[in-house]
């Protein structure tokens, strides 16, 4: 049986789609809430909710529960109010690695996320891994076809771009 996988979950529907494949699939899974963030999550489902400043907790948890797989799933709409912040020794431990994560932009920022993670031994997965339907299927996707031009048009800029 594959390991469990943790999610830590923002806003929106995904984690919940998540949860629901992993139900169906029998993987065991655990769920992290960012508090304040993932706010509509069933009541049936174990959720244990950590602020910004508990990362120390987040380490102990993933450890704890053996955890081999991460996805990080929905969205964040709250910048975070640092003053509220009260870090717990492990974030003080990682706030280099944190702060060098915060120059530039979201893909940096989610690429020093990945490498923090993976540096602790915890493969960051995508939704799309554990979830396939998320992806749409090749060829057309809805009831107008590209013209001949269009299509042209798209060879064109293909080769371009290449």
């Amino acid at each position: 049986m594959s390991s469990p996988v943790a999610i830590i979950a923002g806003n929106g529907s995904l984690p919940i789609l998540l949860v629901q494949a992993m139900q169906f699939i029998g993987r065991p899974f655990h769920v992290i809430a960012i508090d304040g963030e993932a706010l509509d999550l069933p009541d049936h489902i174990s959720v244990e909710r950590l602020g910004w400043g508990q990362i120390g907790a987040l380490w102990g948890l993933l450890s704890d529960w053996k955890i081999g797989d991460v996805v990080l799933a929905g969205g964040v709409t709250q910048r975070p109010d640092y003053r509220s912040i009260r870090p717990d020794l492990g974030t003080l431990l990682t706030l280099p690695e944190i702060l060098a994560t915060l120059v530039g932009g979201d893909d940096h920022v989610l690429r020093g996320v990945a490498r923090i993670f993976e540096k602790r031994g915890y493969h960051l997965v995508g939704a799309h891994e554990l979830l396939p339907e998320l992806l749409a299927g090749e060829g057309i996707l809805g009831r107008v076809h590209p013209s001949v031009a269009a299509h042209n048009d798209l060879e064109d800029a293909f080769r371009i771009a290449k």
